[in-house]
């Protein structure tokens, strides 16, 4: 997801701290400059889920990759429902961002 507005941004963001305690303090975005990119992999059933820091790898469009960490079958993870993603704000308008998630 790319968020382009102030707008978008508070109703993401009451979505996002919904069930959170102690709440997640809403960025400061320019959005004449920047873009929020909202990765995620929707509900896991355990924990070892993450992404990596993403990686801008079209220069000219940039484009960022959002790399999935899945956990192997043999690590140690929690047993609880996880919902893992990540929150980043690109120095880049949205109109000029697009995002991949790659395995």
């Amino acid at each position: 997801m790319i968020i382009s507005s102030q707008k978008e941004l508070e109703t993401f963001f009451t979505v996002f701290n919904a069930t959170k305690n102690p709440k997640v303090d809403l960025p400061i975005v320019d959005f004449k400059n920047q873009s929020v990119l909202v990765a995620g992999m929707g509900q896991k059933s355990s924990g070892g889920y993450s992404f990596q820091e993403p990686e801008v790898v079209n220069k000219k469009t940039k484009t960022y990759n959002f790399k999935v960490i899945s956990p192997g079958p043999k690590d140690l993870v929690t047993m609880s429902l996880t919902t893992p993603g990540m929150i980043v704000i690109a120095n880049q308008p949205a109109e000029k961002v697009k995002i991949n998630l790659v395995d």
